[in-house]
């Protein structure tokens, strides 16, 4: 008997009598099995493949969500995994290195 058929992580349909699931979107993940939408990975994160965001590097960050990669931080300032902003060194400190 023919039966519907689940759409796959990183994959979904909105709509009713889909013929085919649809790739999410670089940027926006699915990680479950039956997905009606995708979902931006949120700022301080980026789309690692269609079914998980992974966080930013230390050294990197993404200011906004539904990023495909993470922007190093510029020389003179500084971050931790995850982060959404670079921080600037406070006087005394340097870092000449940029994605630190």
């Amino acid at each position: 008997a023919l039966q519907c058929i689940d759409c796959h992580p990183g994959t979904f349909t909105a709509n009713m009598n889909s013929a085919s699931c649809i790739p999410c979107a670089a940027g926006s993940v699915a990680p479950e099995d039956r997905t009606t939408e995708c979902s931006p990975c949120p700022a301080g994160s980026y789309g690692f493949n269609s079914t998980h965001c992974k966080l930013c590097d230390a050294g990197t960050f993404t200011s906004s969500s539904g990023r495909i990669a993470c922007e190093a931080c510029p020389a003179g300032s500084i971050s931790e995994a995850g982060s959404t902003l670079c921080s600037f060194c406070p006087p005394g400190n340097y870092t000449s290195a940029k994605g630190f």
